[in-house]
């Protein structure tokens, strides 16, 4: 008798210790970066678009003369490698009013938290804090939840109920931005135009920053003559 009650107990101790480990499999699994799991992305020719951006988020000086648009997705690992890519230029060109950044949303439907973490990047510009907000995004994405994202921009964002009422109900200004990537046939991130030419897929630092360079020299001499 003492017997099967002790083995009972056993049984009921690797149980509970099996789903415990179950449980924290699960937890780490969910907060994993899909970013760290990106494959290299095609690259495709670039292309002469024209679009309008004077009602999106700007980095920068907004009178600055060379233009950098950028279709993102928080979530999306490419997008991320791009933000880290323009971080290395800011200071040469963006804090020296020579490069401004305009942000467009394209929320990828395969990146659960994307179209949520889009609608926090709105109120973000409409209550004038895109800067701060869309630094965080990216650089906490894994992190930052439906659960626990006023933890996240409580210090940023001073009114927390309205921003998740925003959060709750469509969002006009994202499907606005969809709907011009439609215009210019963007079907994916990361997407990048600059003074009019687009690129879409990744590129090595070093081919981002010839583009980016190019582009200010081609700009400085058009001033100059």
């Amino acid at each position: 008798m003492k017997k099967d009650v002790f083995h009972r107990v056993v049984l009921v101790l690797q149980l509970v210790l099996l789903a415990a480990i179950l449980y924290v499999l699960v937890d780490i699994s969910g907060k994993l970066d899909v970013r760290s799991q990106a494959k290299p992305l095609q690259k495709f020719e670039p292309r002469n678009v024209q679009l309008d951006v004077s009602d999106n988020p700007v980095i920068g000086d907004s009178s600055a003369l060379v233009e950098l648009v950028v279709f993102s997705d928080f979530q999306c690992p490419h997008c991320y490698t791009l933000y880290q890519q323009i971080e290395k230029l800011k200071e040469k060109y963006i804090e020296t009013g020579i490069l401004k950044l305009v942000f467009m949303n394209y929320p990828l439907k395969s990146h659960v938290k994307a179209n949520f973490f889009a609608k926090i990047s709105e109120y973000a510009f409409m209550e004038g804090k895109f800067g701060q907000v869309y630094s965080r995004l990216y650089e906490q994405a894994a992190e930052i939840d439906q659960q626990n994202y006023l933890e996240y921009f409580a210090d940023i964002i001073e009114d927390t109920m309205s921003l998740t009422d925003y959060i709750n109900q469509p969002s006009m200004e994202v499907a606005e931005d969809l709907k011009r990537a439609a215009s210019i046939n963007v079907k994916g991130t990361p997407v990048f135009i600059v003074n009019g030419t687009l690129y879409l897929g990744t590129r090595t630092d070093q081919e981002f920053f010839d583009i980016i360079e190019k582009a200010v020299s081609e700009t400085e001499s058009m001033c100059n003559d």
